[in-house]
């Protein structure tokens, strides 16, 4: 992975690399409804037109123009915080005469500055903020998560999905979304990175006179660390086959904390490996289940089990996933296991480089950590976990939420 130059809010990688320059603008505001379903809206009409191309059709013009440019919006939760990203990208300059690059960062300030909200945008991006929740509602894994993350996670940010919410939707109106953008703008921590073959002092100088807009002393807080609460169960009936079930553990262990890379190595090993404890014990020695694995929601400091199961197997498969995490809880696990989730989490990371965007989300949590926003000292982290290490991180885990999304029950008529 190539070195980034960090200036202030401003982050560079000058690489030969990629055919392309890529950038991503970040904008971190709180994770709060309703304010997250307004940067969902945002996102919809900040990139479909602007005032200065205000068809549908004149933004494709103008990313013809830039040599095939294109820009996208992406949202997502970090903790306290919520992240509303504007990405671009387009051809080398070396490739072109006239610098696309340079047109690129033109474009992206003009749809910043000069958003069009109006009833027709409005309304249309209302209709693509509700489709995607009712797509995610619709996918039983997808909803027993939503649904375990706001059981578990009541009255924190933990329970605010990052796509917005349905029952907000109905209720923005034009004024109040235009003012909640230029507050946005305003009142947002942000952080722009450039990947691509660029000289860095001189494109440090664009992006600063680009976006001189934006308020470079802000900060938002964004790591926290769930709260151990009372265990809870809860369940959704849907027309469907097999039960989806979600099931949240409170890790005790912050982004960033000096346990981090031990727990996240203890939950590669428990699901995340073709030889990990759950994928072995439960699915190929018991075929108990569909699929099985376990993942980290590391700003909000919670691991998560996340399984396909026949409804009559559930009790079994949630005795068993207990069964697993006492096994790395009392470390009586094989050494091989614990090399193969290093082995793994390094290669992963040394992939990274291979994806400008991926590169760029490496470097961004780090920095939201406060950490040392090197790979170097993340692969150190890693491998100077000891069996001792993960027992120690595992111990702190607590379950907290348990959440099944089921068949429902058919009721027959009888004569």
């Amino acid at each position: 992975m190539g070195e980034m130059i960090h200036a202030g809010r401003y982050h560079i990688s000058a690489t030969d690399k990629f055919k392309d320059i890529v950038l991503s603008v970040r904008l971190m505001g709180e994770n709060r409804e309703p304010d997250v379903t307004m940067r969902n809206l945002i996102a919809q009409i900040l990139i479909d037109r602007c005032a200065l191309y205000p068809t549908k059709g004149k933004m494709t013009e103008k990313c013809d123009e830039l040599y095939g440019a294109t820009v996208d919006t992406k949202t997502s939760s970090y903790g306290n915080g919520h992240c509303f990203e504007l990405r671009a990208k387009t051809l080398n300059n070396r490739y072109a005469p006239d610098e696309p690059f340079d047109g690129l960062l033109q474009f992206v300030r003009e749809l910043f500055l000069y958003p069009l909200i109006d009833e027709k945008t409005l309304s249309e991006a209302k209709t693509n903020v509700l489709a995607s929740i009712l797509r995610q509602e619709d996918n039983p894994s997808h909803l027993s998560m939503m649904k375990a993350c706001e059981l578990g996670g009541s009255g924190t940010p933990l329970a605010v999905s990052s796509q917005g919410n349905k029952k907000f939707i109905d209720s923005v109106n034009i004024d109040e979304l235009s003012a909640y953008y230029k507050k946005m703008l305003n009142d947002d921590q942000f952080d722009i990175f450039c990947v691509g073959d660029v000289h860095p002092d001189r494109v440090l100088n664009q992006l600063r006179k680009t976006f001189d807009f934006l308020n470079e002393t802000n900060v938002t807080q964004t790591a926290y660390v769930s709260e151990v609460s009372p265990y809870q169960e809860g369940q959704t009936a849907k027309q469907i086959e097999q039960t989806s079930l979600t099931q949240l553990y409170a890790t005790q262990t912050g982004f960033g904390h000096p346990r981090f890379s031990s727990s996240r190595l203890a939950i590669v090993m428990l699901g995340q490996l073709p030889s990990s404890l759950m994928f072995q014990e439960i699915r190929e020695k018991r075929s108990l289940c569909y699929s099985i694995y376990a993942s980290t929601i590391a700003f909000d400091g919670i691991m998560f089990v996340s399984t396909g199961i026949s409804p009559d197997n559930t009790d079994e498969v949630k005795r068993l996933i207990k069964v697993q995490i006492d096994t790395l809880k009392s470390g009586e696990f094989d050494d091989d296991l614990l090399k193969m989730a290093k082995d793994m989490m390094i290669s992963s990371l040394k992939s990274l480089s291979d994806e400008a965007l991926a590169e760029i989300n490496f470097f961004y949590q780090r920095l939201l950590a406060g950490k040392s926003p090197t790979m170097d000292t993340v692969l150190d982290e890693i491998n100077q976990v000891t069996r001792e290490k993960i027992t120690e991180a595992v111990n702190y885990w607590q379950p907290i939420c348990s959440y099944a999304v089921t068949k429902e029950q058919q009721h027959g008529n009888h004569q």
